[in-house]
């Protein structure tokens, strides 16, 4: 995957490289073909940069995630403030550039050289799950993720081609620091699902846990972010706060109803309704990027803050239903839950992917052996089953 995703944006890298006159006067200074490489490394080193979290994710180390984002996030304002006069065109591309380097190669060295190796030892009697399973999968899934990437990186795109150089300064420097908080989201739902696609039945556990979490990490950054904006803009100049900080406190209250959102996405991995989950996003996405259109007009770049607010509390107001069905099912029984938390109790779960990757299903025993090794519970025939 690391290979085949660097070769597909190498190659989409290229064709931006040689449309560059149709995407706006900001993208000009790419042109030079030293600036094009790096950009073409750049967008390859984003590409395993996004992987490398779903690879910690799936290898059930999700705990360095956060820290490898934060590391990457930290990097990259820190260099955007050192850059920011030397290099007062590339600054922010550069500096962006630099960071990921920062959590890629260190990160990349452990899964690497530790923890894929160590995963490797402990799944070498079970059989990995056919490729026209996962592809069933994946099919939406990746459409799904397709169009929440579309979502957060073609809105600076549509900032950069409809204003000038200083208003999308303005706005970026906003949104790199705004824009930290959903990543917060994304990475916390990605935990649920690998840790719920084991044991669906600890799936409203999982989603009590992450909103408790986000609630406690999330809503306090929030506020200052919010309360302190101008404060924490001004470093880059005066003018950055005055044009940003609305844009700043737009995208930081924005990360919450990205909470229930992302959460509700984890919930339906694991259900294996990719198709639902490919509607929402695809939803999510055309509503954040229709709406920033319709408001740039009356708005400015503050219209893309406006967008993101707004499109987010909407999705996540039609995304609490389906969590509250999820956090209805309670641990302890097949009898306990929704009629979906009854039936995975008793009759399996999600995909046939989902089940065959949690579960190693043995003819000759009761027992059903949990993917990662540990037995599970027994079943008692048409009597439910009883937990160990």
């Amino acid at each position: 995957m690391y290979l085949a995703s660097s070769v597909v944006v190498t190659l989409a890298a290229g064709v931006f490289l040689l449309t560059l006159d149709q995407w706006g006067a900001s993208y000009a200074p790419l042109g030079t073909p030293a600036a094009g490489a790096l950009f073409v490394a750049s967008c390859v080193a984003w590409a395993l940069l996004t992987l490398q979290d779903g690879v910690l994710t799936g290898l059930r180390k999700a705990e360095w995630v956060p820290a490898g984002n934060a590391v990457f996030s930290v990097g990259k304002l820190v260099l955007l403030a050192v850059l920011a006069g030397t290099l007062p065109v590339l600054g922010i591309f550069v500096s962006w550039a630099v960071a990921i380097a920062f959590s890629t190669l260190p990160l990349g060295w452990l899964i690497f050289r530790r923890l894929i190796p160590r995963q490797a030892a402990a799944a070498r009697d079970v059989e990995p799950p056919a490729l026209r399973s996962m592809g069933r999968f994946l099919a939406g899934d990746s459409l799904g993720a397709l169009f929440s990437l579309a979502m957060i990186n073609l809105l600076p795109v549509m900032v950069a081609v409809r204003f000038s150089a200083a208003e999308n300064g303005y706005f970026y420097v906003a949104y790199t620091v705004g824009g930290t908080m959903e990543f917060m989201a994304v990475n916390m739902a990605a935990s649920l699902t690998a840790h719920a696609s084991h044991d669906p039945r600890q799936l409203a556990d999982g989603v009590r846990g992450a909103l408790r979490r986000m609630t406690l990490l999330l809503v306090p950054v929030v506020a200052v972010l919010v309360v302190l904006a101008p404060w924490i803009l001004t470093p880059f100049d005066p003018e950055y706060a005055e044009h940003g900080s609305t844009v700043l406190r737009l995208f930081a209250l924005g990360a919450l109803p990205r909470v229930v959102v992302e959460l509700y996405i984890g919930v339906l991995r694991v259900q294996g309704r990719t198709g639902v989950l490919a509607a929402l996003q695809g939803t999510m996405c055309a509503l954040v990027l229709g709406s920033a259109a319709v408001l740039f007009t009356p708005a400015g770049i503050a219209g893309a803050g406006w967008a993101v607010l707004i499109s987010m509390t909407l999705v996540a107001v039609g995304s609490v239903f389906g969590l509250r069905a999820a956090l209805r099912g309670r641990t302890g029984g097949p009898e306990y839950g929704t009629r979906w938390a009854r039936l995975n109790a008793t009759a399996g779960y999600g995909t046939n992917w989902a089940r065959r990757a949690a579960y190693e299903y043995r003819e000759d025993e009761d027992t059903v052996a949990l993917f990662i090794g540990r037995p599970g519970y027994e079943r008692e025939a048409l009597q439910g089953t009883r937990w160990r």
